[in-house]
């Protein structure tokens, strides 16, 4: 598609001598999370480092992006590793003194609700207003699906909490005969 004809042209600028700037691999890399070519954004990412490119937030999320869009998709052992890749890839933000921004957190929490870590929901919420983030409707989505699986007290719990942005008078969840989650929702 679209991505596989940007990374060629990138290539052909790379072999032709002129060195995209941090901005040109990002958006690269972005798109090429979104196809979940894990190993092509891997490969960039290292670039980045190898031409002495700092890496930026956006980097970094694109880079979280694909590892969390490829596990939806692939076998279970591979997606744990993916997770831990994952991990790693944050502390390394972290390490690296790179500050995450809304859609860090977001991604994060995918991950983390894949991965069965719904405990550490809660503390990415709050780990997201201490960085001055305010969560919104989109991280609380987020939030909501990845604990609903392990803990739906706590899904309601979080939902509550949010209940200012959705303008709900009345919440209820539940699982039906078939095991789907059901939210019904009256809004006013």
């Amino acid at each position: 598609g679209a991505s596989r004809h940007a990374l060629q042209i990138f290539d052909k600028m790379r072999k032709a001598g002129f060195e995209p700037p941090l901005e040109a691999y990002n958006d690269l890399m972005s798109a090429l999370a979104k196809t979940e070519d894990v190993v092509e954004v891997e490969t960039l990412f290292q670039d980045l480092h190898i031409k002495g490119l700092k890496p930026s937030v956006y980097s970094y999320n694109a880079l979280l992006s694909a590892y969390e869009k490829a596990s939806r998709t692939t076998l279970e052992a591979y997606a744990e590793e993916l997770f831990r890749t994952a991990v790693d890839a944050r502390n390394r933000m972290r390490d690296e003194e790179i500050q995450p921004d809304r859609a860090t957190f977001g991604i994060e929490m995918a991950i983390k609700g894949r991965m069965g870590d719904w405990q550490s929901i809660r503390p990415l919420l709050e780990d997201m207003r201490a960085a001055g983030i305010e969560p919104e409707r989109l991280e609380y989505n987020i939030a909501m699906d990845a604990v609903w699986p392990w803990d739906v007290r706590e899904a309601t719990a979080i939902f509550e909490e949010a209940a200012h942005i959705y303008h709900t008078t009345v919440f209820h969840a539940y699982q039906d005969e078939g095991g789907r989650r059901v939210w019904r929702i009256n809004l006013h």
